[in-house]
């Protein structure tokens, strides 16, 4: 059922987290369902052992946080 999941790993997952405005940009769905979607990542990951970062916080705080957190990446 996950064949390509299998395939292609990453070095890093990122969990955005619902603690900002929902923004309506065509891309995302589901707005109304923002706890359930998130639950339902959560679980997902947690569920085929997939380690993940939550991302949280103001959009500057989320910037810094994936900056930082990539930069680590990218320094090994």
């Amino acid at each position: 059922m996950y064949e390509l999941e299998k395939e292609i790993k990453y070095d890093q997952y990122f969990l955005f987290d619902i603690d900002v405005p929902w923004v309506a940009d065509g891309l995302r769905d589901l707005g109304s369902n923002r706890m359930e979607m998130f639950q339902t990542f959560e679980m997902e990951l947690s569920k085929r052992k997939i380690h993940y970062q939550t991302i949280s916080g103001a959009w500057h705080e989320r910037e810094e946080e994936l900056i930082r957190v990539l930069d680590l990446h990218l320094l090994k």
